[in-house]
Parts: C-alpha cells; structure tokens; sequence
C-alpha cells in the first residue's frame, strides 16, 4: 500500500471510531429544552444539494425524528445529536422521500447503543410500515447479534424491533395527541396534501418551549391555529412559479418528468403563503424548510421576495431558509432561540 493510501485508511479509520464514540456519548451535552437539528431540508428532485426531508427535535437528553429520506441520517451523526437516544419516529406522511431512510435510522441507533425498541407514529399505513422495515432487517439484527455480542457489549433484538402507533385524526384541520412522554407533548393536526391524505403536521411543547413542523401541505389556516404563540413554525415552501417555469423548459426531453413538476403546484405552500400564516399565528420565528427547488436560478432571491410580499406593511418577521446542519435552540423556561448554521 503507498503511504497517501495508508493515510488516507488511518484517516477513515480514526473518524470512523471518532463517529461510534460520538453516537454513544452526543446525549451527555447538558443542554435542557428544546433543540431542533435540520438533517435533511430537500425534497426529493436532485441537485439541491440537501438531504430528503429529516428533521430532529431533542426534548431534554432525549430525541424524536420527524420523518427521514435518504441522507437525512448520516447528515444527523454528523451534527453529534445523540442519536442513541432516539425514542420515536414520527411520520408526517407515506410519500417516499419522507420516509425511505426510516429503516436505516431504526438500524443504526440499535446498532450504536440504543436499548429500547422505536415507536413510529402517524398516520394509516406506519403499522406496515413498521413490519416492512422489521422484515427487511431481520437477518442483519441475528447477524450483528452473533458477531458483536460479547462481554458488556449487548445487542438485544427486542431493542431493534419498530413498533407502530397510528394516530388518528378524522377530518382535515383536527388535532389529537401523538404522544405524551414526561414534560414533552406532540400533538399531531392533519394537514391537506391530497391525494396523500392522511397527512399530518406536529407541534412539540416542553417546559415553556414549542416548534411546530408543517410537514407537506397546501397553505392551511388551521395550522396556524394550532402554532398560535409558537416560538418556532417551520413549514415547507414551494415556489409555483419556478416549478412551471422548469415544468415548462423540460417538456420537450422529457415529458413525464415536466408533468410530475406541474402537478406538484396543487398541493404545497408558497413562501408568501407561509409567511402570512406565521404572522397570524404570531411566531417568534418562521423557518421555511423542504426546499426542492435550492440550486436552481434565482432560488433565494424568488423565496425572499416571496416572503417580503406576505409580511404585511409595517410588520416585520423573523424568518430563514433551511440549511442542512443548522440548529435551533431553544433554552427551558427562556424566549431565545439560538441559531446555529
């Protein structure tokens, strides 16, 4: 082996065990709140640079995952959430982006130290789900068993199994508890993203601090309902008219792709659209994320734009795009909320 090789495989190697020290001991940090970790503000076109849409919120030393598309995982490792600590999944909908890395995240945690099963909660459909995911891992969770399991190092296949909770939630613009778990409360409200229905938003409360996630929607006044008083709202955005505008310079090479572009108009929320929601709902902050449309022309200054003209004359809003990697903390019992990009 020549020496750039030999140092480039020590390198690997020391991250490596660096990234298996980090999944063990990231939930010792202190911090008491709640903390929001982007791991995947993308959708599923590529070329955005992003991750599939993840998001994690950490409640105290313990962790929640609001969907998980391909990539959304290994970008969480890298921000050093305490990934072993993760108690449930919850799933805002079916489509595939949200939820293709769902298994993975599940795999993982048991494999780096989580010792207690995972609960995926939402809508009809997480209970297959769940055993799908159950099914396709089962030989490697025998496997990892008997090869790893020595001495202190346990490996306990009930911990890896995925457990379902659906929620239920009759009609569009209803809300029901998801889960209660200490002084953390996730409510779930069903949002409208026909066809995909149900489909849910969440809203996390804990000691005095709440963030709500939209998850994909039409511009839907009930969730602003929901968000009243929030400190954080973070809701998906879509510019229309970019998406006919590509629509439109792709037909002639390829057809099916420009149709699937121009029907995606029907059922997300524009910038303006949000910022106006946030407004009414008086929110300390608007984030907008799950950005399918980042790294094509004019992507920024078409959102900005887009914002300004939904924050009303004489008002002002306290609003940011998306990055994978940011952070938002948001201390116990105070107001602030710390960014961090």
């Amino acid at each position: 082996m020549s020496r750039n090789a030999l140092t480039v495989a020590r390198s690997v190697l020391v991250v490596t065990v660096i990234s298996l020290v980090t999944l063990n001991t990231a939930h010792a940090q202190g911090f008491d709140g709640l903390k929001v970790y982007f791991c995947g503000t993308g959708g599923p076109l590529p070329g955005s640079g992003r991750a599939e849409p993840c998001t994690a919120v950490q409640a105290g030393d313990a962790l929640y995952l609001v969907d998980n598309g391909v990539g959304g995982w290994n970008t969480l490792r890298r921000m050093r959430a305490p990934v072993t600590r993760l108690k449930a999944i919850l799933v805002t909908h079916l489509h595939s982006d949200h939820i293709a890395g769902i298994g993975e995240a599940a795999q993982q945690s048991w494999i780096g130290g989580r010792d207690v099963p995972l609960t995926v909660i939402g809508p009809d459909g997480v209970d297959k789900l769940a055993n799908g995911f159950n099914l396709v891992y089962e030989r490697d969770r025998v496997f990892r068993k008997a090869h790893h399991e020595h001495g202190v190092v346990k490996f306990p296949l009930d911990a890896a199994e995925l457990r379902s909770k659906i929620v239920e939630i009759p009609e569009p613009g209803g809300t029901a508890i998801a889960l209660n778990d200490g002084e953390l409360t996730i409510t779930a409200i069903r949002v409208v993203h026909d066809p995909v229905s149900p489909a849910f938003g969440y809203r996390f409360d804990y000691k005095g601090r709440s963030v709500v996630i939209s998850g994909d929607t039409v511009n839907w006044p009930p969730l602003g309902i929901v968000a009243k008083g929030a400190d954080v709202l973070i809701h998906e955005a879509q510019s229309n008219d970019m998406m006919v505008a590509v629509s439109r310079s792709v037909s002639q090479v390829n057809p099916r792709g420009a149709a699937l572009l121009a029907d995606t108009v029907t059922y997300h929320t524009e910038p303006r659209e949000a910022a106006k929601l946030a407004q009414s709902a008086g929110v300390k902050m608007l984030v907008l994320n799950h950005l399918t449309q980042a790294g094509m022309p004019g992507f920024e200054e078409t959102f900005t734009k887009g914002v300004e003209e939904g924050i009303e004359e004489g008002h002002s809003l306290d609003w940011r795009l998306a990055q994978d990697g940011m952070t938002l903390q948001l201390p116990a019992g105070g107001t602030e909320i710390n960014v961090t990009e």
